[in-house]
């Protein structure tokens, strides 16, 4: 984990409201050196998040899918290795909830 953001807290200390709204980074170092090898703009989509928010009464955990980098820069070719990313992180995901 490389940060976490409270945009609720965020906002508050601008003037604006929100209900609570976390995002939270996350790197894994070989899988962003094999990314930046095929292609420095996947940079653009780093790092890896999650949002963690209120939604009625129940929170919601939201991943930022990397597959659809491949859609953003389909020359790269990062099929299987956001794939993988994407895999990983679910189960990330899946083990925090």
């Amino acid at each position: 984990m490389l940060a976490v953001h409270d945009v609720q807290k965020t906002l508050a200390e601008k003037g604006f409201e929100r209900g609570p709204l976390k995002i939270i980074e996350v790197c894994n170092a070989g899988f962003a050196y094999k990314a930046l090898q095929k292609t420095i703009d996947v940079s653009l989509f780093m790092p890896c998040k999650f949002s963690v928010y209120t939604e009625g009464n129940k929170t919601v955990v939201a991943l930022a899918r990397p597959t659809m980098i491949t859609e953003m820069l389909p020359e790269a070719g990062l099929e299987e290795l956001a794939g993988q990313v994407e895999e990983t992180l679910k189960k990330v995901m899946a083990a925090a909830i």
